[in-house]
This record gives structure tokens, sequence and C-alpha cells, in this order.
């Protein structure tokens, strides 16, 4: 350590496991501390999550000290998650038996899944009224589609 203090954060992640993790951060010019409902991105084994800051740790004893890992990217300086929605989605966990961090997931999906595409399904009827949000390429794309469909009719 380079005589930066280090903070100490509760990270919730989108797994099965009924317990916050403990990530530390090192305050720097552009963000001086974290607040609960912010989205990280943490280690977690062989494995980068995206995980939900629920709140200050306490200092780690010397033992556990050389063991925590560092947060590795925060998404936005301001909070995805609300203080209200923070309370909800622990009574959910609490409540549903599941883990916190499910609980969070679920509130808001994306905030687990980055870097999965996202799909959207439209009946074929109404695809047609979707064309004036599309790329050019797009609308070729959906009607050769369309007109394949026809074809098979």
């Amino acid at each position: 350590m380079t005589g930066i203090r280090e903070e100490y954060y509760e990270v919730a992640l989108p797994r099965p496991l009924r317990r916050q993790f403990t990530y530390s951060f090192a305050p720097n010019s552009e963000i001086s501390n974290l607040k609960p409902g912010t989205v990280v991105t943490v280690p977690f084994g062989k494995n980068r999550l995206r995980g939900v800051v629920t709140g200050k740790a306490p200092s780690p004893t010397p033992e556990l000290l050389g063991k925590i890992k560092a947060i590795e990217k925060i998404e936005s300086v301001h909070p995805h998650f609300s203080n209200v929605l923070l309370d909800l989605t622990r009574w959910i966990s609490d409540y549903y038996l599941s883990s916190w961090g499910e609980a969070l997931g679920n509130a808001l999906p994306t905030f687990s899944k980055k870097n999965e595409e996202s799909k959207v399904i439209v009946p074929l009827q109404y695809a047609a009224s979707f064309t004036k949000t599309l790329t050019e390429d797009q609308q070729k794309a959906l009607a050769n589609i369309i007109s394949r469909i026809n074809e098979d009719k």
C-alpha cells in the first residue's frame, strides 16, 4: 500500500449466497466514497461480477487484510438503486430466503447482465410498425425475414 487509506464496502452479488462480500476501494480525485446502491465490478473467484454496494464494512482484522480484493470498476458515481429499493430487495431476500444479490438482480436485471445482448420479440403482425426505429440494414433484414415467412405459408 502506498499511503492511500483504503475503505471497505459490503457488496451483494447476484449469486445464491446469503451473504455480502467485503471489497476494498481507495478513494481518488473523482470518487471520495461509494454510496449504497452503486453498481460495481469485482473479482469473484476466476470471474468478474457486477454487484451492488450495500454499505460500508468494518475494517478487517489483520489476518483478513491481505485476502480482501479491490473493487475493479465503478459503473457510475450515482447509485443505480435508491435506499427504498435497497430496503425492498432486502425484505424480499429475507422473506423468500434468497440472496440479496439475487433480489437486486431481479429488481434491475440489467445490472448483472451488462455484456449480454437484449432481445425484443415482436409478433410478426406488429413488426412493420417498428421499422421506423430500425436502421436501413435492419429494415432490409426484417423485410427479408417477413418475405420468407410469407413464402412458406
